[in-house]
């Protein structure tokens, strides 16, 4: 069985249908008369027994329940202004708006942990961040622009290091 579904996006058309086939696949293929099989999800390891329903609620919701669990955790123990997703969220538009490295806002957020009251859930690094922002699908691609803003250094004019309209460098 062809599993490279797996490695798709889980919001995609191929990675739902991909879990389907595999749940056929697999209740066909069992060599048990149970309507049970192991699940592949990365808590059960393929080490517990479920139902085709759960297994396909294991391998479709793992990462939206994770989102809940982010969305709703404090900051810190009696933050009620901040949870550990909004915090990122509001620290990695920051990063994207003014074009920080992801250096630079690694160290900002070891030095924002330190700052916070003990103990915190604020990501400690961009590649921590990075992983909770993916999992909601807010990937993000830095494109530059002119700086008169003509133009985006994109598609047709991706390879240019000179604005086509004004003739700034960029």
């Amino acid at each position: 069985m062809d599993r490279s579904w797996m490695r798709m996006d889980r919001r995609s058309f191929e990675y739902s249908n991909g879990v389907k086939n595999f749940i056929e696949f697999a209740l066909n293929n069992s060599i048990s008369s149970q309507e049970k099989m192991r699940c592949p999800c990365l808590k059960c390891g393929n080490m517990k027994l479920f139902s085709a329903s759960t297994v396909k609620d294991h391998l479709l919701t793992e990462q939206f329940e994770e989102f809940l669990e982010d969305a709703r955790t404090p900051l810190f123990p009696g933050c009620n202004n901040f949870t550990k997703l909004s915090a990122l969220m509001r620290l990695y538009n920051l990063k994207a708006a003014n074009g920080w490295s992801n250096k630079g806002f690694s160290d900002l957020l070891q030095l924002l942990k330190e700052m916070l009251p003990a103990p915190n859930q604020l990501s400690i690094s961009t590649y921590e961040a990075k992983k909770i922002i993916c999992k909601l699908g807010m990937n993000y691609e830095k494109i530059s622009a002119c700086p008169n803003d003509c133009v985006l250094y994109r598609n047709k004019y991706i390879d240019l290091n000179q604005c086509p309209q004004c003739g700034k460098s960029r």
